[in-house]
């Protein structure tokens, strides 16, 4: 119990200097570099000129980590649309070489079940999210959607 404190007391350190750092970097010199845009949008050295919304080579600031936070969201739902496409190809796969194993089967058409039912959650949370908003009259007071940030 008393190792699980001091794992958990050095996680807490790391993640405060991690944020401070966040906040804190600068960069130097910028150059224009096509592709090099990442998950971290500000204190680089390199700047993508397809992301016309925001300079990497800018400053840190608290709408940097809030902007990181969106590309992150964005990152993962591409992520789970790429698995969920591997995970149904495998069932399929495997369902194609059961060879009458009803075990196999079953197992295939298991995963094919719960991978769409997961997928169809992620969209389904973000269209009940977005239903509400638009019902409740949310109007973006720097325009635009509720889901895209505009620091």
């Amino acid at each position: 119990m008393k190792r699980n404190k001091i794992i958990l007391g050095i996680l807490a350190i790391v993640l405060c200097v991690g944020l401070f750092s966040v906040f804190t970097i600068t960069a130097s010199g910028c150059e224009e570099v096509p592709g090099s845009a990442g998950l971290i949008p500000c204190g680089k050295s390199m700047n993508d000129p397809n992301t016309e919304d925001w300079n990497e080579c800018a400053p840190c600031n608290p709408c940097s980590l809030i902007l990181m936070g969106q590309l992150i969201i964005e990152f993962l739902v591409k992520l789970s649309a790429v698995l969920a496409l591997i995970a149904i190809t495998f069932a399929g796969l495997l369902y194609v070489f059961a060879a009458g194993s009803s075990g196999a089967i079953e197992k295939a058409k298991s995963m094919m079940k719960y991978t769409l039912l997961g997928f169809l959650l992620i969209f389904i949370a973000w269209a009940i999210i977005d239903s509400i908003l638009v019902t409740m009259g949310y109007i973006d007071p720097i325009g635009g959607e509720w889901y895209v940030i505009d620091c």
